[in-house]
């Protein structure tokens, strides 16, 4: 799949089943994000937690950001970073098979958390949300998405 068909069809459903990646797909999946976000150090890290007694995702990765990884970024940069490493997730794990859907921390439909509680977050770290991770039952690749119109949204400044 090239990377304009990933964008144009992955989805988020709102439930997954599984299998999940495991252990060494997921991993080298993460490596593959974080180097779309750019170099190390990072200022996120991600804690995964399998969960197959819910039939909203067979495993959830929380995303933390967690700015003391990363004194000499601004607060742009790093927000920047952090979603780069998510989408590029996103669009690993479909391009794989699986599907995802991204719950914001502060939306309120944010999924209960797997049956084991997250650790205790250390100070000036927060929850970004969480990415449920799984197959969907669609059983058919879904549609491409059409193109945008974008022209009110790109303007050209010619000399």
């Amino acid at each position: 799949m090239d990377v304009m068909t990933a964008l144009l069809t992955r989805r988020a459903p709102q439930h997954l089943s599984g299998p999940a990646p495991c252990e060494e797909e997921l991993h080298y999946l993460l490596k593959g994000a974080a180097a779309a976000s750019g170099e190390a150090p990072y200022p996120w890290y991600w804690i995964i937690q399998d969960d197959d007694t819910t039939d909203t995702a067979p495993l959830t990765a929380a995303l933390v950001l967690a700015p003391a990884r990363t004194p000499h970024l601004s607060n742009g940069e790093r927000t920047q970073r952090v979603y780069a490493a998510l989408h590029a997730l996103e669009l690993l794990l479909h391009v794989r098979g699986y599907a995802s859907s991204w719950h914001p921390a502060d939306h309120e439909d944010l999924p209960a958390p797997p049956r084991t509680p997250l650790p205790e977050l250390s100070p000036g770290e927060s929850l970004l949300g969480l990415l449920s991770i799984g197959r969907t039952d669609t059983p058919q690749a879904p549609s491409r998405r059409p193109l945008a119109d974008l022209t009110d949204l790109v303007a050209r400044n010619t000399p």
